[in-house]
């Protein structure tokens, strides 16, 4: 059971990497296009490196067109996920990726031959009905999600797509090698998302004059995203796709709370959210509801 370790410490990574991302976005890089094009390029350097040492083969046509459409899908998604957190905050936003796991369930079932059960139904009203609740800010009032919601509802649909693919993809190369060519479609997403002028200017500005505390947050940001993305990728090659994604979505809420309450209560200069007893507990009942969900469908 050693692929759970994985795929409980890929979330709380990518919750250290949700506050970075807030941070860059709103400080830094103000253009969703360019920060999710600087950020993939860069990303692609370390899994290049290691790939080097491993050993690299090309697959069957079918397995590299999976591979490359999953890193295609996962940059083009980082899109919706960035605009979402400049405009909501991040423990408001990042919970709303527990719908990714219900998502997974479906293309699972239709692309991999797994099987839904009444159950798995229920937990999706559950589930979305959590997702929905955590993006507001009161319970009073008429329940109306907001763009921030859409968004990253758009960017958990990318994502689990990719992450089918991923698992397809595995069935004939070991991780480095998934990881290469997954990077590799991921790098044509950035070739697009170039074709936006703000990021080529935006990418002139970081590889050019960069600031200091930028080229920090961007150092963090590709450590994070390295370390995770190796976790999640071997979780999911040694465990069932849908329980690795229902431990990753779940465990990233809960994470991403904790740190907004931290980093709020005691370094608010670096992450500034709703810390009173109403919102806290508005975001911990949408939690546990969404977790709710998650549970019931592995009952």
């Amino acid at each position: 059971m050693i692929w759970v370790i994985f795929a409980i410490a890929a979330p709380f990574l990518w919750a250290g990497m949700n506050v970075v991302d807030k941070l860059l976005r709103e400080h830094h890089l103000k253009n969703s296009a360019s920060l999710s094009a600087i950020t993939g390029v860069l990303a692609f350097i370390p899994i290049l490196i290691v790939s080097s040492f491993t050993g690299l083969t090309i697959p069957s046509i079918q397995i590299l067109i999976g591979a490359l459409m999953a890193g295609f899908l996962s940059r083009i998604a980082v899109i919706p996920y960035y605009e979402a957190l400049s405009m909501e905050e991040a423990s408001r936003v990042i919970p709303v990726f527990m719908v990714s796991p219900v998502f997974v369930l479906i293309l699972s079932f239709l692309f991999l031959g797994e099987k839904l059960s009444i159950n798995h139904y229920i937990a999706f009203i559950l589930v979305f009905l959590g997702s929905v609740f955590i993006t507001f800010r009161s319970i009073q009032g008429i329940f109306k999600p907001n763009k921030a919601f859409f968004l990253i509802l758009s960017a958990s649909l990318l994502f689990s797509i990719g992450d089918v693919l991923i698992k397809y993809a595995y069935g004939e190369q070991n991780l480095w090698n998934n990881l290469f060519w997954f990077s590799i479609g991921g790098l044509f997403g950035c070739s697009l998302l170039f074709l936006n002028k703000g990021a080529r200017s935006d990418f002139k500005k970081v590889f050019v004059k960069p600031k200091s505390s930028l080229v920090k947050l961007l150092l963090l940001e590709e450590l994070l995203v390295f370390l995770s993305t190796v976790f999640f990728f071997f979780a999911i090659i040694i465990g069932p796709i849908s329980l690795v994604s229902v431990l990753g979505s779940g465990f990233q809420g809960l994470f991403i709370l904790l740190f907004a309450v931290i980093l709020s209560k005691y370094f608010p200069k670096i992450l500034k959210e709703e810390i009173d007893k109403k919102a806290i507990a508005v975001k911990v009942i949408a939690i546990f509801l969404m977790l709710g969900g998650l549970l019931l469908i592995y009952l």
